[in-house]
């Protein structure tokens, strides 16, 4: 995952600092810790978050934190079909105010990272 990500996706976002951050999470029974750290790093809702995942079962884990989830093959991973759906939900379910209008909780007092922001608008794109 880190060689797909980090070098052949895009360097620049999934540094090794991104791997070593509380950003990067990977869980293989439950996914409600990964979703919840996920949502604290980023200081956002949790419907402004994506868990792909193969297992129909996860889907639990994401309904229980309030994420989005979107269902990927057993035998490909994500596809561009799955990242679209995800960019179509986030743009449905995630209203996430700009920055500078966001009141952040007590334990963020800065803005929340968004540096994924940029490829996410990059893929939309392509």
């Amino acid at each position: 995952m880190k060689l797909v990500l980090g070098q052949r996706l895009d360097p620049s976002i999934f540094s090794p600092e991104f791997f070593s951050s509380s950003a990067f999470q990977m869980h293989y029974d439950n996914k409600s810790i990964s979703l919840l750290n996920i949502i604290r790093h980023f200081d956002t809702q949790p419907q402004c978050v994506v868990l792909f995942d193969d297992q129909p079962w996860n889907r639990d884990y994401a309904r229980e934190t309030g994420a989005i989830f979107i269902k990927t093959p057993l035998d490909t991973g994500i596809t561009v079909p799955d990242f679209q759906r995800a960019q179509q939900a986030l743009s449905s379910c995630c209203n996430c105010a700009k920055p500078q209008d966001r009141s952040y909780s007590d334990f963020s007092r800065q803005p929340p990272d968004r540096s994924f922001l940029s490829y996410l608008n990059m893929a939309d794109k392509r």
